[in-house]
């Protein structure tokens, strides 16, 4: 169902010849500090480590998203370690403006 949706938003952008933009995220496990209970925490570190699961801060996903929203968007897939580059860089950006 996940990959219908995603060639329904990508194929509604294209037909609307530049009416509407759109792009699609696909994070990993999203690290949301303290709103992980114990269990699920542990579950969550068990997958990062031994099977590899990639992870994203919720501020980088955040970030990312405005930040693409904003000046445009770099390609219509957004993949984790998207999420995890531009967001922190945005995040780096915004702490020289403050």
């Amino acid at each position: 169902m996940r990959g219908k949706v995603e060639s329904f938003v990508l194929n509604y952008a294209k037909e609307s010849k530049g009416a509407v933009e759109s792009a699609v995220a696909k994070p990993g496990l999203i690290n949301a500090p303290g709103k992980l209970g114990t269990v699920m925490n542990i579950l969550s570190r068990f997958g990062r480590t031994a099977i590899g699961f990639p992870i994203v801060d919720v501020s980088e996903v955040a970030a990312t998203l405005i930040h693409q929203s904003l000046n445009g968007f770099e390609k219509d897939t957004l993949l984790n370690e998207d999420l995890n580059r531009i967001g922190q860089k945005a995040l780096e950006e915004q702490q020289t403006i403050l």
